[in-house]
């Protein structure tokens, strides 16, 4: 008896059928998973009822919630990655579909006060008010992430460079106390943002800096 299986994932839009398989894949954005959140994907069979098919993958997880699937993996491993369906009763392995695992592309980092305004971060005054910074995903997901820590260094001539650390999104007193000592001749500079993203447990370095001054 010759099996379809259907397996489609994240914003899938065209189909392409494998050479000398049953299996048929769906997807626009080339079978891409993100790591650290749960990506949906969803299979159907026209001659085998879904009860009797189940998925699995070579690492993470697959997730089954409500008659929904999803795939998560909260380690950061990269690359390539195959997700099969077995026949429930047997194990059996029906088909197989090769999928790529990886990060979210770096988020923009934004900063938050009562007087700021969208992209517009330099000057004293405005430094002074800062209060935190959050972080945006430029895509559909809804993304959970968390702010683990972020530098900030004051240059001047006259002197060595101060460097702050920062833990959290919010400003600390501390770091508040220094930023109000900033004379006109100094360069601050944010960076070494540190984040959490989804399940992950390991923090991401994010590269970007926000000249502040």
């Amino acid at each position: 008896m010759t099996l379809r299986i259907l397996i489609l994932s994240v914003f899938f839009s065209t189909s392409l059928f494998l050479n000398g398989q049953d299996l048929v894949v769906a997807n626009s954005k080339m079978n891409i998973l993100y790591i650290g959140v749960p990506n949906p994907i969803q299979f159907a069979s026209k001659k085998v009822p879904i009860s009797k098919i189940v998925l699995t993958a070579q690492r993470g997880e697959i997730i089954s919630s409500n008659g929904q699937f999803f795939y998560q993996n909260c380690r950061n491993e990269i690359g390539e990655l195959i997700i099969y369906a077995k026949n429930k009763q047997t194990n059996q392995i029906i088909d197989s579909t090769l999928f790529r695992l990886k990060n979210f592309p770096d988020p923009t980092v934004r900063i938050s006060g009562s007087n700021m305004s969208e992209g517009v971060y330099m000057g004293k005054d405005i430094i002074s008010d800062m209060d935190g910074i959050w972080i945006k995903f430029n895509n559909d997901y809804e993304i959970p992430v968390t702010i683990v820590s972020f530098k900030i260094t004051i240059t001047n001539s006259a002197g060595p460079k101060i460097i702050l650390i920062n833990e959290g999104n919010s400003i600390t007193p501390n770091v508040k106390s220094e930023l109000s000592k900033i004379v006109n001749s100094d360069t601050v500079v944010m960076h070494d943002i540190l984040i959490r993203v989804g399940c992950v447990v390991k923090p991401r370095l994010l590269r970007q800096e926000i000249k502040l001054k």
